[in-house]
């Protein structure tokens, strides 16, 4: 089943306007493109899904393009459609270097930590025990990792997915 900028609109709170100029400029796009002025375009499950997760990019503070050069290049990695993956990532690590920008899917448990120096000492971070950059403000460590990356954001996939369920059931 597709669904439309309407369906959209009322699931999402995203205005038809905006989802218009997403899909013009190409950073989301319809399964099924609007065949002509006044037809429809059709939106798939996986479509909503790339859609709220360029939502969420823009909302913590992403430059569209960027935005959505991330759903781009993440994109066949998510939501459950890699040959290589049966289950869906919990979260989505991107990383910048330089002009370099690295989007990462992560499974679960994975224990993936950070290293870093305090005062000498080698400690570690596990980025999702929280948002990663106000835990390292919180611990006063950031300026320890200043030029080991310009930005790290983790994106939580779940709570992208409840997005998507709650608007969309079934």
């Amino acid at each position: 089943m597709g669904y439309s900028t309407i369906d959209i609109e009322k699931g999402l709170g995203i205005s038809r306007e905006r989802l218009r100029e997403w899909t013009a400029k190409e950073f989301v796009s319809p399964s099924i493109p609007s065949p002509g002025q006044g037809k429809r375009a059709e939106f798939s499950r996986r479509d909503i899904m790339n859609i709220c997760l360029f939502d969420e990019l823009l909302r913590i503070g992403f430059k569209r393009k960027t935005a959505g050069d991330c759903v781009k290049s993440a994109s066949p990695y998510l939501w459950g459609v890699s040959p290589k993956s049966p289950t869906e990532p919990d979260y989505l690590l991107i990383r910048f270097d330089g002009d370099s920008v690295h989007a990462n899917p992560i499974w679960g448990e994975t224990g993936v930590v950070i290293d870093f120096m305090d005062g000498g000492k080698r400690k570690r971070i596990d980025p999702f025990s929280g948002t990663l950059m106000s835990l390292l403000e919180s611990r006063g460590i950031t300026k320890e990792l200043e030029g080991a990356f310009d930005h790290l954001h983790v994106v939580n996939l779940k709570e992208i997915h409840n997005r998507v369920n709650r608007a969309f059931p079934g």
